[in-house]
């Protein structure tokens, strides 16, 4: 269904960067998977990014009646208010969905990782004159799509989608590789369980030791106790300038401190 495609450094670079954002930046999965949506966004030039579990081994929350494959969890970026609750309400909720014409032929073979670009499995002349195309996806101001669907247990599986406006240039072999890697790498999103309901079960309430923290945040931590700015630790770890400050919040979070005084206190002190 596809032929190999090699991804530059740079994209590599950009790739592994957003991984490790996700894996130590999110507060919940909720926030981390905001998070990869966001800069997929930017890393592929897409419009609108679907996050959606699709079927599971649940009674009720494998396939639909007519056995389309059912969408268990679903988040997206990039649609304003309203249009997000026409989407929930008319597509999302109605299952409307399983008359995509991509749909059926993407979860044909579930069980292993895969990634397509629109004209992969549907091509030109087709996807126009369907009226599902014409209908709710130009609805939406979508057209082309790059997607990526990864097993995660249970029978379940991750389904990234990105598209692009109507009119905008088709998605290439390099979005659909990068999607693939990104959806795989970041797969846990879709498994763990949120991380504040674990610490409301078992945590004492006292606060994290600097030992406990995660290695990208005693990083910071480091640069901020050598009293570097915000902006020369995102240049020294390669990370935006935004990236870095929601690290630094979450270090005064994770210490309970609030000034960069008691910081510095508690890390002469470890």
């Amino acid at each position: 269904m596809t032929s190999p495609f090699t991804p530059g450094s740079d994209d590599w670079r950009a790739m592994l960067r957003l991984v490790g954002e996700v894996g130590e930046l999110g507060t919940t999965p909720g926030e981390a998977c905001a998070h990869l949506m966001a800069e997929l966004a930017k890393l592929i030039g897409s419009g609108p990014v679907w996050w959606s579990v699709v079927g599971g081994a649940d009674p009720g929350r494998g396939a639909d009646s007519d056995g389309t494959a059912e969408v268990a969890l679903s988040q997206v970026h990039g649609l304003d208010h309203a249009t997000l609750q026409r989407w929930e309400q008319t597509y999302l909720q109605a299952r409307a969905y399983g008359e995509h014409p991509m749909w059926e032929r993407a979860f044909a073979a579930p069980g292993c990782a895969r990634s397509f670009l629109r004209r992969d499995i549907v091509a030109d002349d087709a996807w126009y004159r369907n009226p599902h195309v014409t209908g709710y996806v130009r609805g939406f101001g979508a057209d082309d799509v790059v997607a990526a669907i990864v097993p995660i247990g249970g029978g379940a599986e991750l389904c990234v989608a990105a598209m692009r406006a109507w009119g905008d240039t088709g998605f290439t072999a390099r979005e659909r590789e990068m999607i693939l890697q990104l959806s795989q790498h970041t797969s846990w999103l879709a498994q763990r369980p949120d991380p504040l309901a674990v610490m409301a079960k078992g945590h004492t309430g006292r606060p994290f030791t600097i030992a406990e923290l995660a290695p990208r945040h005693r990083s910071v931590l480091e640069l901020l106790a050598a009293g570097h700015s915000e902006k020369r630790i995102a240049a020294a770890l390669n990370i935006s300038p935004r990236t870095a400050h929601k690290y630094i919040e979450q270090i005064y979070r994770a210490l309970d401190v609030s000034s960069r005084a008691e910081l510095m206190a508690r890390f002469i002190a470890r």
